[in-house]
């Protein structure tokens, strides 16, 4: 929901398409980084649990978290850089 939230903004769309004025590289590297800025808040919340997990279970916290990221992290991924080109 974060990511969705900053991708769907409509300032940030602005700068692909005034990268796409100034030739296909720039409009593939403009498209590219617009679609990895989604990935910055999950990445902040998972790091944040996660030293609230250790700092509240310990090793079995950190583990538990380990666990859930690595399950998450390909998803979000996935969804992030394909559905900003959409």
């Amino acid at each position: 929901m974060i990511s969705e939230l900053q991708i769907n903004h409509p300032v940030s769309s602005s700068s692909v398409i005034g990268a796409c004025k100034t030739g296909p590289a720039s409009n593939i590297l403009a498209g590219l980084s617009f679609g990895y800025l989604g990935n910055i808040p999950p990445i902040i919340v998972w790091a944040s649990l996660s030293f609230l997990s250790y700092y509240w279970l310990g090793g079995f916290g950190a583990s538990l978290m380990a666990v859930g990221v690595a399950l998450m992290i390909p998803n979000s991924l996935a969804a992030n850089t394909y559905f900003a080109t959409i």
